[in-house]
């Protein structure tokens, strides 16, 4: 097969027909290659910047077609379309068991000593550049170097997904874990450093400052999300950022792998500010930063191709994504959705993602970036805001608050701006059994938020005042907006109510003095997933009125019996696979979980419900031991 030889480095590429790759292994790929980027990291190599084992096929960037499979191989087929990526992956290591998969220490996925290299040349060993070789023909590849994407979109701009896009992107998302609202620079306006910027923008950043020496880069900087460009060629670029900031920025990127812009990006930092490498320093170089700057908390970090997890995130990016509206999966970059007929392009397009008595949600578009629009009481939004804020800095799949208004200053009603997250409700999914493997994603999720800590219980007043002193006192407040006692009273008896109310709220088991994050209103309907290959949660959303208080008030929403029992058992599984509930949570779950149940079936006044409700309750005070 035909391929781009590199002999020696320095040196330069010999295109050369006779290239050999061996047999496919059990858990190799065979990939006939569609498109290849010329990546500047495959220069450095070139250039002898960096060293590898010559001769080498260069190429790491890559998309091609699947054309035959090892014995062991389950992920792809033939005819599937993938994208490649030097972050193979074992599975196995500490680094990828730890889901710092970029640093994986490739156990099993080289050919050995002892076994045929992948490639050769007149019966020589051709090295195998960053387990890929893209500039070929073809690809022979472990199976965990390949993602497979959709087919609607182009192999050429596929290519660019291996590399350059998720370098760019992960720095962001994955490195720096940035903040909605921040200032960022963005050094180096090259094809990494413009989807770093794009990253700032749907990240929601509130300024993009794009720095490069040519002039030129600056309208292409602003139409991938910059908003202010700075001519590095012009003088001092951190004295140029300073004078637009004022005091620095919150996070900066390198994006070129130079010491004197590596010494810029932590120059510019305000006091607390991010510094993330994403270029490549030559082999050899130090870096010299002043140490006082550390005593401002100013930090500088490296980021390998984006932190990335390219089997569940280049998937996503290459994924035309669906219709906010009607949820239909969508053909590449569409006009206008095929069965609703939304506009999905022009200036603006807006879609009602969601309305109740109580919310209305817009999902708001341009061509560059989407948010969420929550239109809801006051009190609600509080607590939305509170909870929000209180797990930003966590890295837990919930939704970035970007702004909010609950002073009706600027508009005569309460608002909240959010980040959009793509996904499908979890209660779609019905009696599928991948509900239970997103349920257990969940139940995860919420044992992590419940490490975060609360001011108090109940929820904040818009003042961020908390009016509830205990636990029972939020717990209590709750019921009685819902008239919960009252009406249990007339649907079960005077007497079954109150035996209920011993069993709960009065009894000495249920008061918690220890206020944790809670969501307050857990469901699947308020589960965010998406679909494919893998199961991915994607987002918790729209938190309760309780937002402070006890874990278990959010187990037994979860546990609700309305809910499908593969979500109950998977939340329940997620939520203990680090360990066991203690049997004072185990106590105070069986409590609140009929407690909410009883609750839950008198507010939805479902007559089939409430026929079964005086049963069941009976039968649960009787497990409980009455009082």
């Amino acid at each position: 097969m035909k391929a781009a030889v590199l002999e020696s480095a320095p040196g330069d590429l010999v295109v050369v027909d006779d290239v050999e790759h061996d047999a496919v292994g059990p858990r190799e790929v065979l990939v006939q290659t569609g498109a290849a980027g010329v990546c500047h990291s495959d220069l450095h190599y070139m250039q002898g910047k960096y060293r590898t084992r010559m001769p080498t096929v260069v190429g790491h960037e890559a998309a091609g077609v699947v054309l035959e499979v090892g014995s062991d191989v389950t992920y792809v087929k033939p005819g599937d379309h993938v994208v490649t990526c030097l972050s193979v992956f074992c599975g196995t290591c500490e680094f990828c068991t730890s889901g710092r998969m970029v640093l994986c220490a490739k156990r099993g996925t080289r050919r050995g000593r002892g076994e045929p290299q992948r490639l050769k040349r007149a019966g020589a060993d051709i090295s195998q550049f960053l387990d890929v070789s893209a500039f070929a023909e073809r690809m022979l590849v472990h199976e965990n170097a390949v993602a497979k994407i959709t087919k609607d979109i182009p192999l050429d701009r596929a290519a660019l997904l291996g590399c350059g896009v998720t370098t760019g992107l992960g720095a962001v998302f994955r490195t720096a874990r940035l903040r909605p609202g921040s200032t960022v620079a963005v050094i180096g306006a090259g094809g990494v450093g413009l989807n770093v910027i794009q990253g700032a923008l749907l990240a929601g950043a509130g300024r993009i400052i794009a720095v490069d020496q040519s002039a030129a880069k600056g309208e292409l900087a602003r139409s991938f999300g910059a908003t202010d460009f700075v001519d590095a060629s012009a003088g001092d670029s951190v004295a140029q950022i300073r004078e637009l900031t004022g005091d620095g920025v919150d996070y900066s990127f390198e994006a070129i792998g130079l010491k004197p812009t590596t010494e810029q990006a932590f120059a510019m930092l305000r006091p607390g500010g991010v510094a993330t490498v994403v270029g490549m320093i030559p082999l050899g170089t130090s870096i010299e930063i002043p140490g006082v700057d550390f005593m401002y908390e100013k930090k500088i970090q490296g980021s390998l191709m984006g932190s990335n997890q390219f089997r569940t995130d280049m998937p996503r990016y290459a994924d035309p994504g669906s219709c906010p509206d009607c949820r239909t999966v969508l053909p590449a970059a569409p006009a206008q959705c095929p069965t609703c007929a939304l506009p999905l392009r022009g200036p603006t397009a807006a879609a009602l993602l969601w309305e109740d008595d109580r919310r209305v949600e817009l999902r708001v578009s341009t061509p560059s970036s989407h948010i969420v629009l929550a239109i809801a009481p006051e009190g609600d939004l509080a607590a939305e805001v509170f909870w929000l804020r209180g797990l930003a800095a966590s890295n837990l799949p919930i939704p970035r608050l970007i702004a909010h208004d609950l002073s009706c200053a600027a508009v005569p009603f309460t608002y909240a701006i959010e980040s959009y997250v793509g996904g499908s409700p979890l209660d779609r999914l019905e009696d599928d059994p991948r509900m239970r493997v997103a349920a257990r994603q969940l139940g995860r999720t919420l044992r992590r938020a419940h490490q975060a800590a609360a001011p108090a219980f109940g929820r904040p007043t818009t003042t961020g005042r908390w009016p509830a002193r205990s636990w029972i006192g939020a717990l209590q407040g709750w019921l009685e907006r819902r008239e919960t006692f009252a009406r249990a009273a007339e649907q079960l008896g005077a007497e079954a109510a109150a035996a209920l109310r011993a069993a709960t709220l009065d009894h000495p088991s249920l008061p918690y003095d220890r206020p944790a994050v809670i969501h307050g209103a857990v469901s699947p309907a308020r589960a965010l997933v998406t679909i494919g290959d893998t199961t991915q949660l994607e987002a918790l959303t729209r938190p309760g009125e309780l937002v402070g208080g006890d874990p278990m008030f959010d187990l037994a929403h979860g546990t609700l019996p309305r809910h499908p029992a593969m979500f109950r058992e998977g939340l329940l599984q997620g939520y203990t696979a680090a360990g066991a509930l203690a049997p004072e949570q185990a106590e105070r779950l069986d409590r609140l979980a009929l407690l909410l149940h009883v609750a839950d079936t008198l507010w939805r006044a479902d007559e089939g419900a409430l026929a079964l409700l005086p049963g069941q309750v009976d039968g649960r005070l009787r497990a409980l031991g009455g009082v």
